[in-house]
């Protein structure tokens, strides 16, 4: 028998160069064997898929170990646009909805200018609650609202002394990338962070009456200044209706004027039906940007307490100049009427209707398809 050298320096030691009629009778018997392992393998994979046919992996936008643990959440990737409304037959599937899952209402609460309710197909959403002056009790923002939603790490936007009292180990969040942060150093055992990029959507858990509703993001404001922080704008999708609504905490959705240059944003968050926003001088040059594009918006709705009106009126040096570089700038003032009159005098958004909310009112019930 031939050897093949081992390496060593004692010749005739080593392994066969051939193999013996034995060996080649196991290798024989080996093979048919190792393709039934695979057959068998393969078949167990396919099993497992079908079996869990209901899953959509993670995307970039929206981590999973942040997921509340729960079989109904999950990751939803949206069309380009949103559905559309009549069948080719004629049928409407949205008047087949019940009232519950059509519904849509916005209410401010509380104090300052980003805290409001969001009743959308029947979801509680409570967004960056400042429940300072309200009926409402923090303690109790758990059994009420199906989530909340803070946009922001901003004091002004993360209400530090309502947030503090809520029953941090069961309020359900779901939060911007900056907000996710300061929610983990409170130990926030049910959070849901929604990271920029065109990822970055979540659809909340349906409950069996309610509407089906997604949250995604797109950029806000920010975006402008040189070495600004972008933040995070939203958008609440009615996955049955097909209503959109957009928010910036800052009034700058996708942007000022909505001309934000980044790339890969869904077509969804230009097609909104309704923008709410704390700064009407922002949403007058928003809800021009977006009617280049889309020319879906239907309404403003209007946030109290938005800060950029002075008390004191045009009688305050600071007012009078904010108003003459608005005029220079060929903005308009942060009032209900200089909204309204830029909007009649700008052709692509007259039909643009601005409804406004006062802080501790009734919920302002929005247009329904």
């Amino acid at each position: 028998m031939l050897f093949r050298s081992s390496g060593g320096s004692k010749r005739g030691k080593g392994r066969p160069l051939v193999c013996s009629s034995n060996c080649q009778a196991r290798r024989r018997l080996s093979s048919p064997a190792l393709l039934a392992v695979l057959i068998l393998t393969f078949g167990l994979i396919q099993i497992a898929c079908s079996l869990d046919s209901n899953f959509v992996s993670p995307r970039p936008g929206c981590r999973s170990r942040d997921l509340v643990s729960s079989s109904k959440s999950r990751h939803l990737e949206l069309l380009p646009g949103k559905t559309a409304r009549f069948a080719s037959d004629g049928f409407d599937p949205i008047a087949q909805l019940t009232d519950l899952q059509r519904k849509l209402s916005i209410q401010a609460v509380g104090s300052g200018s980003a805290s409001w309710i969001l009743n959308m197909g029947g979801n509680m959403i409570l967004v960056n609650p400042n429940l300072e002056g309200s009926d409402i009790a923090p303690e109790s923002v758990h059994e009420m609202f199906d989530c909340v939603l803070l946009t922001s790490e901003d004091d002004e936007f993360f209400h530090m002394p309502t947030i503090s009292k809520m029953d941090i180990g069961q309020t359900k969040f779901v939060a911007g990338a900056k907000a996710s942060e300061r929610l983990n150093e409170l130990m926030a055992r049910k959070v849901i962070t929604i990271q920029p990029g065109p990822g970055g959507i979540y659809q909340l858990d349906k409950q069996n009456s309610t509407g089906r509703v997604a949250i995604g993001t797109c950029p806000g404001a920010g975006g402008e200044r040189p070495f600004g922080d972008l933040e995070q704008a939203f958008v609440f999708v009615n996955l049955d209706s097909s209503l959109a609504l957009g928010y910036d905490a800052r009034g700058q959705f996708l942007g000022q004027g909505a001309s934000t240059g980044r790339q890969g944003i869904p077509d969804f968050a230009y097609e909104i039906d309704y923008l709410v926003s704390p700064d009407l001088r922002e949403s007058a040059a928003v809800a021009s940007g977006l009617a280049k594009k889309s020319g879906e918006l239907r309404s403003v709705v209007h946030l109290p307490g938005s800060g950029r009106q002075f008390a004191e009126g045009g009688s305050n040096p600071l007012a009078m100049l904010d108003k003459a570089l608005d005029s220079i700038l060929g903005g308009i003032d942060d009032s209900p009427e200089a909204f309204r009159e830029y909007v009649k005098q700008n052709k692509e958004i007259s039909k643009i209707q601005l409804q406004t909310l006062e802080r501790g009112g009734d919920p302002l019930v929005l247009n329904e398809r």
